[in-house]
């Protein structure tokens, strides 16, 4: 009562043939197993407990009966029932348990009824008939939804992020999983435990450990699920017999698409393997043999499973990959093999032939042989696989003349296996290139010929791995002298700015190593390369010319090179220069100061145009200050001052400017005069008297003082003044 217990490296509380003990009122996080568990310990108590983020389960009743739960709160982690009998699957579970919380659904002997999974953290159906549990989310805990000894149906349900599994099924039967979203639980999406007749649909399983695990059960259906990024297995069956595998899309699991170990008579129809395959494990000539239909694919092609075959050739290019079960006789060439579980796999089968073959990027194996004998496997490419070849509990076999490279386990590995004769081969760069163990008399040489490898230093014998002491006696280093081809991907040019630029060059070795990419002769990029293509992004770059020089190597240092030019260009210039507009000028002929001043503006200035009344007056290069011009000297009149302005790409801004000259007059002196002259002086009152001559006199002399001023003053004519 009262303790916390926490950290400890396996179960924070373990009970073993216990019984009647309580727990109360104690905190229990962090253990590296389970918080709680309970081993063959019945009528214990658990009470006012807070159990959290324990690694596997918050608390485990393993077989163990009767026990009470009342008020126990479960954080990231939750409950976990499991019995080989009803009796010791039943518990009592009183209300008020939460898991993250939500109430922990647990019912035993419920008929009936549908179950709102949105209510509940986690669901545990025991002995339960006809229940319905939909529109759950289960995340978080030990295992999602749990059914044992129960007949019921999962729909609509997403579960995932559970410590061990998504769906747990053990005893059970009849029951249907459809619609469910089940992901990223730590083990198992969905493991069924000594289950039959159930029938999965329409589930969509990924990221866990596995995805489907059928474990002795038989008779199960898994039709039309996506089973997709598991971690090891998309499906698999171990001691499973009797289960039809339909319609599913199996795609991109870590180790195998479908796995049947020690699991016979299983049926699989038009499944789609992308990125994976089928493999097929066993003791027994009936473990190989399965219902396996020629509208399956792997990778777009067929996946040709040939049983009770004798004699004939099978065109290894229709398949997707091939597997041989019981079969004599029988000669699989010209296929490629890629991305799949195996490339080719032989069981119980004897005197085949693997020729001419090439066998690159599958999971596990590039050949697999158990249990089979006085075969031939040679002429082949067999490159970047799990193991190459993998021979185990078979004997009298030739692996000859076949290039096996880059294999990430072995390059050839012989377990069980004897009297087998392996020469000529090249072993280059592999994990380990060989390794013989638990078998005896295998030869890896003929008469003076032995194998190539790439970590023979050329001195004395080759001493193979493993247990049986096993020697190559006429080794040969191999060394690679043909350097790498290369393509040469054209120029680039673009313009600043802009982005969706790259080089993808497309080099080849058979035995690719690395790269370096250098730009204006400094490395900007390097690593692996394992033969695919090379891509560099060159945006971004300012104006200028780049060149862009890669560098591969294979891995016996052969190198070649390429260089490809990047010029990258200004933008063009689409806006035009900007101008204020001076205002309009106005002045009386013959007064002088005044001038039109505009302050354009642009990035790229160029040159300018000035025209009045439509003809050009003056033209000059504008740099990018203000730009003058002087109206003195003009006659009375009206003019138009228009300025047309470019930028270096030819945009172009204009405005105008009106000046007005007004009429010059002299109105001082000739009124003076001639208010002088008829100013209010009297003359004699006779006709045609002195007044009479006076004012024609006066008016004689007005005109003539008027015609010298307007001598006097009249401007020079103006050097450019075309308008006149």
């Amino acid at each position: 009562m009262n303790n916390t217990i926490s950290y400890n490296d396996d179960d924070g509380v373990w009970l073993y043939s216990s019984s009647n003990n309580s727990l109360v009122n104690n905190t229990i996080s962090y253990n590296d197993d389970d918080g709680v568990f309970l081993y063959s310990s019945s009528n214990n108590t658990l009470v006012n407990n807070t159990i959290s983020h324990n690694l596997w389960d918050g608390v485990c009743l393993d077989s163990s009966s009767n026990n009470t739960l009342v008020n126990n709160e479960f954080v990231n982690d939750g409950l976990f029932v499991f019995g080989s009998t009803l009796s010791n699957s039943l518990q009592n579970i009183i209300s008020d348990n939460t898991v993250n919380g939500k109430l922990l659904g647990y019912f035993s002997g419920l008929t009936g009824g549908v179950i709102d999974g949105s209510q509940y953290g986690q669901v545990i159906l025991v002995n339960c008939t006809g229940v319905t549990v939909q529109n759950g989310v289960f995340i978080n805990s030990t295992v999602g939804v749990e059914l044992g000894f129960s007949n019921n149906t999962l729909v609509n349900n997403t579960i995932s992020h559970n410590s061990l599994y998504g769906v747990f099924l053990y005893s059970s039967s009849n029951n249907t999983l459809v619609n469910n979203t089940i992901s990223h639980n730590l083990w198992d999406g969905v493991w069924l435990y000594s289950s039959s007749n159930n029938s999965l649909v329409n589930n969509t399983i990924s990221d866990n450990k596995y995805g489907v695990h059928l474990w002795c059960s038989s008779d199960n259906s898994v039709a039309n699920n996506t089973i997709s990024d598991n971690l090891w297995d998309g499906v698999y069956l171990e001691f499973a017999s009797d289960n039809a595998l339909m319609n599913n899309t199996i795609s991109d699991n870590g180790n195998h698409g479908v796995f049947l170990a020690f699991s016979p008579n299983n049926t699989l129809v038009n499944n789609e393997f992308v990125n994976n395959g089928l493999f097929i494990f066993g003791n027994a000539l009936s473990d190989w043999l399965q219902t396996v239909t020629f509208d399956n694919t792997v990778n777009g092609r067929m996946l040709g499973y040939f049983s009770g075959l004798t004699g004939g050739v099978i065109d290894g290019g229709q398949y997707g990959q091939v597997i041989l079960a019981n079969c004599t006789g029988v000669t699989v060439l010209n296929g490629v093999f890629v991305n799949s579980t195996v490339g080719i796999a032989l069981g119980y089968s004897s005197g085949n032939a693997v020729v001419n073959n090439t066998i690159l990027y599958n999971s596990r194996y590039g050949v697999y042989l158990e249990s089979s004998s006085n075969n031939v496997v040679m002429s082949s490419t067999i490159s970047y696989n799990g193991d190459g070849i993998y021979l185990r509990s078979s004997s009298n076999n030739i692996v000859a003349s076949n290039t096996v490279s880059d294999n990430s386990n072995c390059g050839v590995y012989l377990h069980f296996s004897s009297n087998n004769q392996i020469y000529l081969n090249i072993f280059a760069w592999n994990g380990n290139n060989a390794h013989d163990s638990s078998g005896s008399d295998n030869q890896w040489n003929i008469t003076g010929i032995g194998n190539y490898w790439s970590d023979y230093n050329g001195t004395g014998v080759y001493s193979i791995a493993g247990s049986t002491g096993s020697v190559d006696y006429h080794p040969r280093p191999w060394s690679d002298t043909t350097p790498p081809t290369i393509n040469n991907p054209s120029d680039i040019e673009y313009i600043e700015g802009t982005t969706g630029h790259s080089i993808t060059w497309s080099p080849y070795d058979a035995y690719p190593a690395s790269y370096e990419v250098y730009r204006n002769g400094s490395l900007i990029e390097s690593g692996g390369w394992s033969g695919d293509s090379i891509t560099i992004n060159v945006d971004g770059l300012g104006i200028g010319s780049y060149n862009y020089t890669i560098v591969v190597y294979d891995k016996s240092g052969n190198w070649a090179k390429d260089t490809v030019f990047v010029t990258v260009k200004e933008a063009p210039d689409t806006d035009p220069p900007t101008i204020d507009h001076p205002a309009d000028i106005e002045y009386v002929e013959g007064s002088t100061g005044h001038i039109v001043i505009w302050n354009p503006d642009d990035a790229h200035p160029a040159g300018y145009e000035i025209y009045r009344n439509g003809s050009l007056v003056v033209a000059g290069t504008w740099t990018g200050g203000p730009v003058t011009i002087g109206v003195d000297g003009l006659r009375a009149g009206t003019y138009n001052y228009t300025i047309v302005l470019y930028d270096e790409s030819g945009n172009w801004v204009s405005d105008t400017v009106f000046v007005t000259v007004l009429t010059g007059t002299s109105t001082t002196s000739a009124s003076t005069t001639s208010e002088t002259m008829t100013s209010t002086t009297t003359a004699p009152d006779w006709p045609g008297g002195l007044a009479v001559i006076m004012v024609v006199v006066g008016a004689a002399a007005i005109a003539i003082l008027v015609v010298l001023l307007v001598i006097m003053k009249r401007p020079r004519r103006p050097v450019d003044d075309t308008s006149r």
